[in-house]
Order: structure tokens, then sequence, then C-alpha cells
């Protein structure tokens, strides 16, 4: 009867267990889930409490060629808990309006402070290729949609400073963002 019971109570809850799909390290950066704003706002008016804060500025227009449309995209960061170094940043799956992008890896290393806002050292590079372009006329022809929605997943490499000890960390940061089209207004 005990082992019945106790079975049940496993059963139960593992279902109740959210599974986790992101492995425990990545690169050999422990995996750490934080609370992190991702915003179009200034630093200074995030509303929320979250654990730190990053507002990106519009994209510019960096360069128009053969292979694609290539934007720069600056960026503003605030951590609230936690100083230290980011090594890295990687991009999953960042699309606008379902059209996938390309974005560099951003291997350009800063230091935060903890209260200290901290503006990255170069802009990331974002780009489209030349094969999404038609779909993406198509698109504006057919449906030109008020607002540009991106979304995708950022993973932040880090190292974090705690009672006198560097840990390394990879941050994932989940993309939800919306830009007015500049399309609507030509």
């Amino acid at each position: 009867m005990r082992l019945l019971a106790l079975s049940l109570l496993f059963s139960a809850f593992c279902l109740i267990t959210p599974a986790q799909n992101l492995p425990d390290k990545i690169n050999g950066y422990k995996l750490h889930q934080a609370d992190i704003l991702v915003t179009r706002l200034p630093l200074s008016s995030a509303a929320s409490e979250p654990d730190a804060v990053v507002s990106v500025a519009s994209p510019k227009a960096a360069q128009i060629g053969l292979t694609g449309v290539s934007f720069e995209v600056s960026a503003e960061f605030l951590s609230k808990k936690e100083s230290g170094k980011v090594d890295l940043v990687t991009f999953k799956d960042l699309s606008v309006n379902g059209l996938s992008l390309y974005v560099e890896e951003y291997a350009h290393p800063f230091e935060f402070k903890n209260g200290k806002p901290v503006s990255i050292p170069k802009p990331a590079k974002v780009s489209i290729r030349t094969t999404s372009i038609p779909r993406a006329a198509l698109n504006e022809l057919m449906n030109s949609p008020k607002e540009l929605v991106v979304t995708g997943t950022a993973f932040v490499f880090a190292r974090f400073k705690k009672f006198g000890f560097t840990f390394k960390r990879v941050v994932p940061v989940k993309i939800d963002l919306k830009f007015a089209n500049p399309l609507r207004s030509l």
C-alpha cells in the first residue's frame, strides 16, 4: 500500500513539474534563470522590478548588399542585483513578424556594476538575408502591419561576482519587442 502511495505521489510530482528544455550547462557556463526585461523605453522608466533591464534603441540601416540588408542596434543595460562581466551574447530563433533574422554573435565583452547603467561598446549587427526579402516585400504589400514584432531568445554568457568569487553563468533572455512600422508612414 505504501509503495502504491509513494509511486502515485512521485507520478503526480512529475506531472506538475515543468520540463526544462535547456541543458544545465552551455559552453561551460551554468544555466541561470533571471527576470530580465527587454524594452524600448529608457532604463529609468522600467515600471516593474526585474533583476535587469535592457533598453534597445531603434535599428539603424548599416549596409545594403547582395547578401541582404544589415542593421545596427545599440542597447543600454542595467543590472539591479548583480555585478560582473558579459563575455558573449548569442541569439536563437530571432524573427520580425515571422521573418527570420540573422544576428552576429556579440563578442564585445563589457563590465557592469549593480545599479549603474552601461551602454554596450559596439552595436549588434542584425541582417535580413536576400532570400527573405521577397517574402517580406509581399507581406508588406498584402498586409502592411502597424507594428513590427521582434521575438526570439538571447543567451548572455557572463561572469558574476559574489562574495569575492566569480561564477560563470549563461542567462536566457526572452525578446518580445514591438516597433512602429516605418513603411506605414511612407
